[in-house]
């Protein structure tokens, strides 16, 4: 029986996944991968830098609540950064 991809709808040869291996159904696949992890994980980003030059960051589903827990850390981190989900991004000053 022949399996189709997922994407174009051609039949696979030899791949054990649903997709083919087209450049243009692995770009697909990997942005399917890559929203599933925002799904997963949360939408909204909140980055940090602490005093001690460590990168931390937490993902929220709400921006209310990621902006929340910026007004909480504000005072103890060096450099504080909100990653919206269109990419823009906001740095919050102290």
């Amino acid at each position: 029986m022949n399996r189709y991809c997922k994407c174009c709808h051609l039949i696979i040869i030899g791949n054990g996944d649903d997709y083919c291996s087209r450049q243009t159904c692995a770009d697909v696949r990997a942005a399917a991968e890559h929203q599933k992890h925002i799904d997963e994980h949360g939408k909204y980003i909140l980055q940090w830098e602490t005093y001690d030059a460590r990168t931390e960051m937490l993902r929220f589903n709400d921006e209310g609540e990621c902006y929340y827990h910026a007004s909480l850390i504000r005072e103890q981190v060096a450099d504080l950064f909100v990653i919206n989900p269109d990419g823009s991004s906001v740095e919050l000053r102290q």
